[in-house]
């Protein structure tokens, strides 16, 4: 694979939220079609933006334990979809293919998709 020329300074706003959406979108069209990881985002993407956006505020910690309490502050829901989604998460099959289909296809971009706190 060849690698093109980084023309530096970037002239367009948003250039990095630009390439994050490209990540996303990158690390999706990686995944197997019939992964549990996809599964999983399928599940996350049909639930309802809108009632998960009322319970939701910013995350303060970044510590994965921190985390975990942040994710579990807005959940359970009483919606069907956000219930499913879950309980799948509570699978450790469903969980522990979706940990090594993320590796597989970090593994080939070469970088990992991170979390950083904004100020």
């Amino acid at each position: 694979m060849r690698v093109t020329e980084v023309k530096e300074p970037t002239i367009y706003p948003a250039v990095e939220t630009i390439r994050e959406i490209q990540q996303l979108g990158l690390l999706c069209g990686l995944l197997p079609a019939d992964g549990k990881l996809r599964e999983f985002l399928e599940m996350a993407l049909a639930a309802d933006g809108g009632l998960l956006a009322s319970r939701i505020a910013p995350v303060s910690d970044l510590h994965p334990h921190a985390v975990k309490a942040w994710i579990e502050s807005f959940c359970p829901s009483q919606n069907r979809d956000e219930k499913a989604w879950i309980k799948w998460q509570s699978k450790s099959e469903n969980m522990s293919a979706a940990i090594q289909e993320l590796r597989d296809v970090e593994q080939r971009m070469g970088f990992k998709l991170t979390a950083e706190k904004l100020s």
